[in-house]
């Protein structure tokens, strides 16, 4: 019944109905705004769970999650060697904790590479 009253509103003149609507114009707003958000969250989210690839400005904003420091163990055995590792050594010896940034080179220098640069 609605449509009868909407398409009886619709005339060229008198006695001339229009056989179809006229054409509403697209709407992009909505699409472009779903569309933007989409985009937004997967950037965002590739950041999130790759924090090394952002860039520097937005590191600095500290909104990223920092990779944990890899923690290392440095101990003598009974024969006084020693011994670095991720595991804890036996209980009542004793040892240092070593905590390394992802981004800390813990290898040594060449003894040929010091002055070179």
């Amino acid at each position: 019944m609605s449509r009868q009253r909407d398409d009886a509103a619709f005339q060229v003149g008198p006695g001339h109905p229009v056989t179809s609507r006229p054409a509403r114009p697209r709407r992009w707003g909505w699409w472009a705004v779903l569309l933007a958000g989409v985009l937004g969250a997967t950037a965002a989210a590739y950041l999130y769970l790759h924090p090394g690839l952002a860039p520097g400005w937005l590191r600095s904003l500290e909104v990223l999650p920092r990779p944990a420091p890899t923690l290392l163990y440095k101990w003598r055995d009974r024969a006084g060697t020693w011994q670095v590792t991720d595991l804890p050594p036996p209980v009542g010896v004793p040892f240092e904790r070593l905590e390394y940034g992802y981004d800390t080179n813990v290898l040594p220098i060449a003894p040929g590479a010091k002055g070179r640069h």
